[in-house]
């Protein structure tokens, strides 16, 4: 319909689901679309309500949004059958309700957007159970969504050879780089200075579920560290970031004679990643599956040298700024690290290629992008 000359028109009602604030990729997700909405001018602005398990959770964005707290808790029945009827009067009054994650609630009185950013609870199972429980659960929100979206190509193309029949509309949104990366910590503080890291150095970022390849990575190491030995030059260290780790990653570094080589560092926060990938020799991502690659972009914007696996995802988001192994084994991930630290003409190309790349993704476009499914 259309809107006469002067005639005020009411903004967008969206209910974004932020329970997940903080908690992992998905966390980043949800930050900076909530920063990129709020960014946009004002008639382009939504009404935006997010719901949330505690009210400080929305504390950084003040009067700018509506808080909804709810107790259900994430992968539990109350947030699928009990939170929708609890919030049934504040989501009557909105447009649009969106799920940043496939864990989509029953009896919505508004329609449903989507994001699912990635299918390897199917592809990659850590345990038998996973890979039933999130066909049902994908499925289910494919089934019930006015629109989805994904945050690739590749990660579209694994929903659709997954669920070819099941899926609505369906949008590719690519992630954004988080603000706290984008603005940095312009510190003179150096990796030596906090974390005791002596370079050359490898920032990996994620944990040792096998389909992040860790394991990969502490073999090529491994392999790649014995032929600098026998040249003279200094081993690599790894810094390895995350919260997801145990034991049984210790034992890896134990048994590949990797003992003061790996640091574990737990979870970093950004001010801290930001030094690291700024003084690291090389960022390595040697997942088997991504749905985006985050950390790559991270890297690439900070011209830290980037070495992948082949995962679709990830030569998709890097293009001709990174390094690729030729398949998933740690030979050919050694041999794409070597390659990333020895030819300094190319190094030097790769990181302008990087940056460049980076400054693609930013909050406002995929704010905008966003905004075109909502309505």
């Amino acid at each position: 319909m259309a809107v006469a000359a002067g005639q005020c028109v009411e903004p967008l009602r969206v209910v974004l689901d932020a329970r997940k604030l903080g908690d992992g990729g998905i966390g980043v997700y949800i930050e900076n679309l909530i920063e990129g909405l709020l960014g946009l001018p004002d008639d382009g602005r939504p009404e935006l309500s997010l719901i949330v398990n505690d009210e400080g959770d929305t504390s950084r964005w003040g009067s700018f949004v509506e808080p909804i707290v709810s107790p259900a808790r994430k992968y539990s029945l109350d947030e699928y059958l009990v939170m929708p009827l609890r919030l049934r009067d504040i989501l009557k009054r909105a447009d649009v309700f969106h799920a940043p994650h496939y864990t989509l609630p029953y009896f919505l009185s508004v329609p449903a957007v989507t994001t699912i950013h990635d299918v390897i609870h199917l592809t990659h199972p850590d345990t038998v159970i996973h890979r039933p429980v999130a066909r049902q659960l994908i499925g289910s929100a494919l089934r019930r969504s006015a629109h989805v979206i994904t945050v690739s190509e590749a990660s579209r193309r694994t929903i659709e050879e997954q669920f070819s029949r099941a899926i609505p509309r369906m949008s590719v949104i690519p992630n954004a780089l988080r603000s706290g990366i984008v603005t940095g910590v312009r510190s003179s503080d150096s990796a030596a200075d906090i974390f005791g890291l002596s370079a050359p150095y490898v920032v990996f970022v994620g944990g040792e579920r096998p389909h992040k390849g860790f394991r990969e990575l502490l073999q090529a190491t491994a392999e790649l560290n014995q032929r600098r030995r026998e040249r003279g030059l200094k081993e690599l260290v790894i810094a390895a970031c995350g919260d997801g780790f145990t034991e049984r990653a210790r034992s890896w570094c134990q048994e590949l004679g990797l003992q003061g080589v790996v640091r574990f560092l737990d979870v970093v926060d950004e001010r801290d990643l930001v030094i690291l990938y700024r003084d690291a020799a090389l960022t390595v991502v040697p997942s088997r599956a991504e749905g985006y690659g985050l950390v790559a972009l991270e890297a690439l914007w900070f011209a830290c040298p980037t070495v992948c696996s082949p995962a679709p995802s990830l030569i998709e988001v890097c293009r001709d700024a990174g390094w690729f192994a030729d398949d998933f084994s740690a030979a050919s991930l050694s041999a794409a690290m070597e390659a990333a630290l020895t030819n300094d003409l190319e190094r030097e190309e790769k990181k302008r290629r990087g940056i460049e790349r980076a400054r693609l993704f930013t909050a406002r476009r995929q704010a905008i992008e966003t905004m075109r499914v909502y309505r």
